[in-house]
């Protein structure tokens, strides 16, 4: 997991996240709030705003690829592409 500082780059989490697929990149998004989810907005009325800490990380938040068979230079790459896309 990568929590992006949104204030220190000049691209929000949608635009590294673009970015980085149309590198080859598997990024993906996880972990929404579980105050966000249906059956708690639809049951409890939660809303965004209600759990302000909760959704900055959510917002910030990107999952790069890692399983057992990454190689070093998979690893190097993953890395490579994050900061190049983020500078």
């Amino acid at each position: 997991m990568l929590r992006l500082k949104l204030n220190k780059i000049t691209k929000t989490r949608r635009e590294v996240f673009e970015e980085l697929r149309a590198l080859g990149i598997g990024v993906h998004v996880h972990y929404i709030p579980l105050h966000l989810q249906p059956y708690y907005r639809e049951h409890f009325g939660y809303k965004r705003g209600d759990f302000p800490e909760s959704e900055a990380y959510y917002d910030s938040a990107l999952t790069i690829p890692l399983f057992q068979s990454m190689r070093d230079e998979d690893c190097d790459r993953v890395i490579d592409e994050v900061l190049k896309t983020v500078h």
